[in-house]
């Protein structure tokens, strides 16, 4: 294991081993039932002539440790809305993100909002998991998977009615998630292995994306000129984490960058 996706997915296994010897995979399959119909996290991206925020709840990250370990996520995530975002997005991952599948009822409780879960997703136990726990898309990395992986997990997130943002890097990502119907695909301007980030990354990959497709810029993105940039190619999604986490005033923050759209 030499690089930071390696460590972290040998963690996630571990943590997944032990979660499936609290519950079974038809126990989770039967909670993922019961937790009623998911919000349309698609819709709310496909709204053009606006900036979509997807607002990220973020304790830490590997790259800039701890970044707001005492958040109550309940709370940043009331804040998010009440400031304009459009969706939620919760980092579960526990040992290098300090999260917790448990966020995201709580997050439920105070957020109207929908809710994505954004981990390490390799195992259909962890779809099911996702949709018993509430949230209402699921994040598929594509350098994790082989493209029958990628395909398969797709099409059960969908089955169970859970919209799926679709992450790409590069080239050989895009391939495999255009293999699976893509119907939202995020540019993550973080390489996953040696954690940097590179913004030419969305502005060359944009060009490549299909015509119909969502595409969302992730990672990097802090001022009002980063989300006028992308604007300005096209792009009108963005995930962002660590500047509204980092942020002393959510609210302002927010407007600035959500201005792009009004301003021109």
């Amino acid at each position: 294991m030499n690089n930071a996706l390696d460590r972290i997915i040998e963690a996630k296994k571990k943590r997944l081993a032990g979660q499936k010897g609290k519950a079974s995979l038809e126990e989770m399959k039967n909670k993922s039932v019961q937790a009623g119909e998911p919000k349309d996290f698609k819709a709310v991206l496909a709204a053009k002539k606006r900036i979509n925020i997807i607002a990220e709840i973020k304790r830490a990250s590997p790259s800039a440790g701890d970044i707001a370990e005492a958040a109550d996520p309940a709370a940043v995530a009331e804040a998010y809305e009440k400031a304009g975002a459009r969706a939620v997005s919760v980092l579960t991952e526990e040992d290098f993100f300090k999260g917790s599948i448990d966020f995201i009822a709580s997050v439920k409780k105070k957020c109207s909002l929908p809710v994505l879960r954004k981990d390490f997703i390799f195992d259909e136990y962890q779809i099911y998991e996702s949709r018993a726990a509430g949230a209402d898309a699921v994040l598929l990395i594509a350098a994790l998977l082989g493209k029958n992986e990628f395909n398969d997990l797709c099409v059960l997130a969908k089955k169970l009615g859970l919209s799926v943002l679709c992450e790409v890097h590069n080239e050989k990502d895009l391939d495999t998630v255009l293999s699976a119907r893509a119907e939202i695909i995020g540019i993550n301007n973080r390489d996953l292995k040696n954690l940097k980030v590179d913004t030419t990354v969305s502005e060359r990959m944009i060009k490549q994306v299909p015509e119909g497709i969502i595409v969302v810029v992730e990672s990097g993105i802090k001022t009002e000129a980063d989300v006028r940039n992308f604007y300005g190619l096209g792009v009108n999604s963005f995930l962002i984490g660590e500047t509204l986490m980092r942020s002393k005033n959510v609210k302002e923050t927010m407007n600035s960058l959500l201005g792009v759209a009004k301003n021109g």
